[in-house]
């Protein structure tokens, strides 16, 4: 199962990450969309991340095949600059 939860913590897990937020990490309420169709679907979210350092936006696509959730992609993009890292391997 994806969780906020669980993208907060990739975010907080990052290097790079880190490096631009600084520790603790906050995120806010995601906003986006999700549709489901059956066993189908897929969801394109945001949500804000800031620490003492900087704040961003964290990106996510996910996908629901066989009713089963799979993260395609995340990233955090740095709201000084525009730079992007990708969360997810």
């Amino acid at each position: 199962m994806i969780t906020i939860a669980g993208i907060a913590i990739l975010v907080a897990a990052d290097a790079e990450a880190v490096g631009i937020l600084g520790q603790p990490i906050t995120t806010g309420i995601p906003g986006g969309n999700i549709e489901v169709r059956g066993p189908e679907g897929v969801a394109n979210l945001s949500f804000s991340a800031k620490g003492p350092n900087g704040s961003g936006t964290v990106y996510v696509k996910a996908t629901r095949s066989l009713g089963q959730w799979q993260l395609q992609d995340a990233v955090l993009e740095d709201s000084n600059g525009g730079r992007r890292i990708d969360l997810v391997d």
